[in-house]
């Protein structure tokens, strides 16, 4: 799968499916969009503190090369990654997951494309879920315009804060 940005954007992307090779740049953009993300809301030290605990159990790297799990990048004309995706099945539904844009990549379209392209690796018969933390009310906008509805509410823990999120359900006749 190989998607471009429109001809009019002023900087150029394509979406494509991750490479192994691409394990430090991967890491390096979550570590920015996340510090980027999150500080602001919950402080720059357990942030930070997930990512060093993540870095070194090697759970990130687990994570992105799951096997079920399908991880997209949006790559600039530079060949620098600047947004990301994750799509992961179980037998009853799909699930997004590391869906984040660069600040400095926002407001272009590339998130859109992500979540279309991922959208378009999900099978149609089942629901496609993902969680948003409650205090981010534009990012639940954002997966609203997609189908996704709120439908619960549970909590996450990120470092030492614990996080209302809500879990959003785009439902199977949705999906396609």
């Amino acid at each position: 799968m190989t998607l471009r940005s429109p001809a009019k954007s002023p900087n150029p992307w394509t979406i494509r499916h991750a490479q192994a090779n691409e394990r430090l740049a991967i890491e390096a953009h979550l570590t920015e969009t996340w510090i980027a993300t999150y500080a602001g809301l919950v402080g720059r030290a357990p942030v930070e503190d997930l990512l060093s605990d993540m870095r070194r159990a090697d759970d990130l790297v687990a994570f992105l090369c799951v096997a079920d799990a399908e991880l997209l990048v949006g790559v600039n004309a530079a060949g620098a990654i600047c947004g990301t995706v994750a799509v992961g099945m179980s037998s009853h539904k799909s699930f997004l997951t590391v869906m984040y844009v660069r600040p400095a990549d926002q407001g272009r379209g590339l998130g859109r494309a992500l979540i279309e392209a991922a959208l378009e690796a999900t099978p149609p018969d089942r629901p496609v879920v993902l969680s948003v933390l409650d205090i981010r009310p534009e990012v639940i906008a954002f997966y609203a315009r997609f189908g996704f509805a709120p439908r619960g509410k549970s909590t996450y823990q990120l470092g030492s804060v614990v996080c209302d999120t809500i879990e959003m359900v785009r439902p199977a006749e949705v999906s396609r």
